[in-house]
């Protein structure tokens, strides 16, 4: 499951954290969590889905994290200099 959650640490991603974690379900490495969050920072007025489009959440980022994790997309790797 999915939430957004407007800048909270203390929001529902993290009663999900806390829960996975204190009953030992990321131990294993198997599960792989990221929650996704409005950034902290004032929006200008906009419809809904243009401020999740600039907070980087709409259905296409939320797609992008999960291909991500589940390596079904590669991200480069920046080379170090």
């Amino acid at each position: 499951p999915h939430h957004n959650e407007e800048g909270s640490i203390g929001g529902f991603g993290d009663h999900v954290m806390h829960f996975l974690t204190h009953d030992g379900l990321m131990d294993d490495g198997n599960l792989k969590f990221r929650p996704m969050v409005l950034p902290d920072k004032l929006f200008e007025a906009a419809t809904q889905h243009e401020q999740y489009e600039e907070a980087g959440l709409n259905s296409r980022h939320i797609k992008g994290t999960i291909m991500k994790l589940t390596k079904k997309v590669n991200v480069p790797v920046l080379e170090e200099v």
